[in-house]
């Protein structure tokens, strides 16, 4: 049978289409000015500079220790092995985001949203999780520890 004479399926030739987006490369330049502006955007509430905006970058490694990350927006972002020991992420979109490894020891995440995140493996030790979205979060599958149990 020559492939002329094959049946063609009604999904060929179709891209491929996946459910997450492509990473985002930023550099470390990048990273700085647009913290500085989402920082200049929480001290002026909300008159100048801009809501930092880091869906689907890698910031993999990285360290926010202690900063004030509030409302940032971390959707889908890859974020293994982050430190953001004792940061403020109160009301943070981290929806999707892997943070397989990452550090929140101390950290607000009050009011954050979690859900579908990766947080196996992360340590949560001490973290406030008050009224965070952590449903269909993927560290309640294997976690017992009573951080995950807080997740509503």
């Amino acid at each position: 049978m020559s492939d002329s004479d094959r049946p063609r399926s009604s999904f060929a030739g179709m891209a491929e289409l996946s459910t997450r987006p492509p990473v985002r490369m930023l550099s470390p330049d990048q990273i700085e000015q647009m913290l500085a502006e989402h920082q200049l955007y929480l001290e002026t509430e909300y008159h100048q500079g801009h809501r930092a905006n880091f869906a689907s970058a890698d910031l993999s490694q990285r360290d926010f220790s202690g900063r004030n990350l509030r409302g940032i927006k971390m959707d889908r972002a890859v974020l293994k092995g982050t430190n953001f020991r004792r940061a403020r992420l109160q009301s943070a979109n981290l929806v999707g985001a892997i943070l397989h490894g990452a550090r929140f020891d101390e950290a607000d995440l009050s009011g954050a949203r979690l859900s579908g995140a990766n947080l196996v493996s992360a340590n949560l030790e001490n973290a406030c999780l008050a009224k965070a979205d952590g449903s269909r979060c993927w560290a309640r599958r294997y976690c017992r520890a009573p951080v995950c149990a807080r997740l509503t």
